[in-house]
């Protein structure tokens, strides 16, 4: 989670003490975690153009 939130701080909050922002903030923070099994739909024409060499 820690991992995450530096991530976070670096791309949107540059120039702020990422540890010092994360801990001052913590205790509102919450994790989700997706696990994706499928997802139907239309596939992407980049995928469609890389599969086939179109």
């Amino acid at each position: 989670m820690m991992k995450g939130l530096l991530l976070l701080c670096e791309k949107y909050s540059s120039g702020i003490d990422p540890d010092a922002e994360i801990l001052k903030c913590l205790s509102h923070v919450s994790g989700l975690c997706l696990d994706i099994d499928s997802m139907p739909g239309k596939e992407a024409i980049e995928l469609v153009r890389k599969r086939y060499g179109i």
